[in-house]
Formats: C-alpha cells, structure tokens, sequence
C-alpha cells in the first residue's frame, strides 16, 4: 500500500565552521548547527531535509532531535512520518517534512546547484564596523546586497560605505528588529538616495505595529521575525507591512512555505524568500520552494538563498534527493 513501504530514518546534528564569524543586531555565531532528517527506502534510495534550529525562535539543536525522536523509535513509513511532521513545527518539521517531500517528488527535487545562480540573489554583509562591510561588498556579484545593520549610531555609515563599495546594487536594510521608532525615523530620510530596495524587520516582534505608523516609505516594509506561517500574513498586511519573507524553518518545509507564500499574494503582500545560515542542502530545497511557488504563478520579486555561502567547506547533495541526475 502507498504509504506503507518501511523506511529507514536517520536523524543526526552536524556542525559546519563557517569562514568568519557571521554577526547580525542579536549576536554572531562562528559555525551554521544544523539537523538533517535522512530517509532510506529498501531499494536504496535515499532523500533528506535539514532543518536549521534557532534560538530567536525558542528552538536547540537538543530540542529539535527531541522533536524528531519518535521518527527514529519505532517502525516508520510515510504516512507516519507524515502524520509526526504535522504535529511539529519550525526547523524540526522542515527537517522531516522536506525530507519527505524530495521522497515523494524526486524528478522535482533533483536540481544541481548549477540550476540556481547566486548572483539574482542577495549576498549578505553581517554586521561590522562601515569600513568593513564595505571591504565585504566590494567584490559581491549579486542582484542585491544585504546590509545588515543594528540600530545604533554607526548604521547611516554602514549604508553609505557599501553604497561607495557598490555603486549601482540595490540596498536591502535587515536590522533583524535592531530599531527603536526614534532611530528608524532618523535613518529613514537617507533611505531614498541610498537607493534601498527593501525594508526588513526593523522593530521587535513586540512593537511590530510601528508599521502602522511610519507612514509612506521609499521601499517595502517587509516582516521576517514577525512571519512564520500562512496564518500571520492578514495581521501584517493589516498593520502596514507591504512584504513578508518566507523562509522553510519558519513555516516548516516545502508545501508549508508555498502555503505561506499563496496566502500572503492573496492579501497583496509581496514574497521574499530567504534562508538561515546554512549547508547546500537548505538552500536546495529553497530553491525547490521558490520553483514551486512560481509554478502556482506567484511572483517572488525578492530572494536571499546566500546562506551556504558562508561555510568554510561545501556540502556534496549526493543521495539527497536534491542532487543532479
């Protein structure tokens, strides 16, 4: 019976060392922690998910392999694991969930790395001193560049220095909720002639509702903390924001961002979708997601899929189900 058919499931945490250290308005971090969720069938073949745990969001690397036991301590097939993947949520579902959809649709998830090119992405500058980041930017080959910053005094220098590093790259302003009202309102004048294509997140969660009165903006307000899954996206088309990035740890795998990603349209919010810091293997299957969403015509004029380009060594997608062939 479909469904039915015993699979071998591996659940296992891996730590890969990035280049340097990556530092946003929270923190930095030296090395992407991730989860990989990795299904076996009896004839061999094989299909993963990674699921990336993070601390903003209440999640461990501990407390996602707890979530993902009892896909390893009794007998499991699909429709098991498909019945656990809609009891969790965040990097543990996307982990399994993603696994199980590379399982399912394997002519749609074989896609070599070659199939996605990184320059219609962001590339991200983390958080540093404006010299820095410029030095960061200088040699970026990309549709947009990222400009973390932090809400502190240093942030109008930041912008122009990766302005004078990239003259005609388009800006995208993530503070990762780093801004009281008082300091957006002072950067917000500079944002125009920097040329800033994008807003992301830049209060708290908990004053999320600034949206609402910031009045009009040289470019989309766009929420990231604030959006996890299809139910948020009314809220925040209600209070003002005008995008929303969907990322699969948020919403929890593949048919969960498209989800995310149709309900948001609905409403008249624009899609971004981006990524965490991360191996090949997240940045496969966001790559999968954005093709689907694409394929139920909704556009995705806004992508952030860089965040495997910060580890020192690069993941072979081999019997992944998102490798080539």
């Amino acid at each position: 019976m479909a469904g039915q058919a015993p699979l071998q499931v591996a659940v296992r945490a891996e730590r890969h060392e990035l280049t340097v250290p990556f530092r946003i308005s929270r923190g930095d971090k030296t090395h992407a922690e991730v989860v990989v969720v990795e299904l076996t069938t009896t004839t061999g073949a094989r299909a993963a998910g990674e699921g990336v745990p993070y601390a903003r969001y209440g999640e461990s690397v501990a407390s996602v392999l707890s979530a993902l036991s009892p896909a390893t301590g009794q007998p499991a097939n699909e429709a098991s694991l498909t019945a656990l993947s809609r009891e969790l949520a965040g990097a543990a579902k996307n982990a399994l969930s993603s696994a199980l959809f590379a399982l399912r649709h394997p002519a749609r998830c074989r896609v070599a790395l070659s199939d996605f090119d990184l320059s219609t992405s962001a590339r991200t500058v983390a958080l540093d001193l404006p010299a820095r980041m410029a030095e960061a930017a200088r040699d970026l080959r990309c549709r947009w560049v990222k400009v973390k910053l932090q809400g502190d005094d240093l942030d109008l220098e930041r912008l122009q220095a990766v302005r004078a590093a990239q003259p005609d790259t388009p800006l995208w302003l993530d503070a990762n909720e780093g801004f009281t009202r008082e300091r957006f309102g002072q950067l917000t004048p500079h944002l125009g002639r920097l040329g800033v294509a994008l807003i992301e997140q830049p209060f708290p969660v908990a004053d999320e509702a600034a949206a609402a009165a910031l009045g009009e903006l040289p470019a989309p307000l766009c929420a990231d903390e604030s959006f996890h899954t299809a139910a948020d996206a009314e809220r925040l088309a209600r209070l003002g924001y005008r995008a929303v990035n969907v990322k699969l740890d948020k919403a929890g795998g593949i048919e969960a961002a498209i989800e995310a990603a149709e309900r948001a349209h609905a409403v008249g919010l624009s899609v971004a979708f981006g990524c965490m810091v991360s191996t090949e293997l997240s940045i496969a299957a966001a790559w999968v997601a954005v093709k689907e969403i694409a394929r139920c015509g909704i556009p995705v004029p806004f992508l952030d899929l860089d965040g495997a380009t910060f580890l020192r060594a690069p993941r072979s997608l081999a019997d992944t189900g998102f490798g080539a062939g």
